[in-house]
């Protein structure tokens, strides 16, 4: 399998269905392997530009994208709070960031297409939830109990392993909650209206840019170890341009601006 080829697997699996013969035929043609690498990421950042047969299943793509970019700044902000103590020695800020990760939450909340209530639905939803959540929840409430039990006395080494165990249990739910969005039949959910998803979009999309903004402050001012801050700090105000682009991929498909096709 030639390096295009391999390259081509990674587009998102209704973009290879439609469009990956004639994207495969073009990066050949032209040898611009970086140019295709470039536009799978380009891909993945919109998946309001997927094919799609229904708004409804690309509006729901792009709810799912929203939701996991709001978790990311969520997991990014409280990874910070709890693990850098001069981050929220101060009170204001302290409360700055606890009010910025709250409204992130309930912007993901706002923008998350929810199940519909019948019983089938209910059940592969049960299902889906035990199949996924089960490893990361059996993780985090080992970690949990090793804090609360062994912690005081375990060696340093010990507890750091349970402490990256705990945030890698988080990480691991929140993912395949994301997964679970992504996988569950449009037609059986409940799509946002567009007054939910926009208020959601500004609500993620300011509380995020605060947190950028709080924790590359302190960055910038403090004389003790910036170096986690200041990555964290950037990473943040990158997740708000990525939470503007998808506001606006949001408002072209709420708006119809993009066309249906067959996948």
């Amino acid at each position: 399998m030639s390096m295009v080829d391999r390259l081509v697997r990674l587009y998102p699996r209704p973009f290879q269905a439609q469009w990956g013969a004639d994207i495969r035929a073009s990066a050949v043609r032209a040898h611009d392997v970086p140019g295709l690498a470039l536009g799978i990421v380009d891909m993945w950042l919109h998946p309001a530009v997927w094919p799609a047969d229904t708004r409804q299943r690309r509006l729901n793509r792009v709810c799912v994208a929203a939701v996991a970019l709001a978790m990311a700044s969520w997991l990014l902000s409280h990874l910070l709070v709890e693990t850098d103590g001069h981050l929220v020695a101060d009170a204001t800020r302290e409360a700055g960031l606890a009010t910025s990760a709250v409204a992130i939450a309930v912007g993901a909340v706002l923008i998350a297409p929810w199940p519909r209530g019948d019983a089938a639905m209910i059940r592969w939803l049960a299902a889906e939830s035990v199949k996924r959540l089960t490893i990361p929840g059996v993780v985090g409430a080992g970690a949990a109990l090793f804090a609360h039990t062994a912690a005081t006395s375990a060696p340093m080494a010990l507890r750091l392993v349970i402490l990256v165990c705990w945030y890698l249990a988080i990480a691991g739910a929140l993912f395949q909650t994301c997964r679970i969005l992504a996988t569950m039949d449009p037609a059986r959910s409940r799509v946002p209206s567009t007054a939910r998803v926009h208020a959601g979009m500004a609500l993620l999309t300011t509380a995020t840019a605060a947190t950028a903004a709080m924790v590359l402050s302190f960055a910038a001012t403090t004389r003790t170890e910036v170096a986690l801050p200041a990555i964290a700090g950037v990473a943040l105000a990158a997740l708000t341009l990525l939470a503007v682009s998808t506001t606006r991929d949001l408002t072209m498909v709420t708006s119809a601006e993009l066309p249906t096709t067959r996948t």
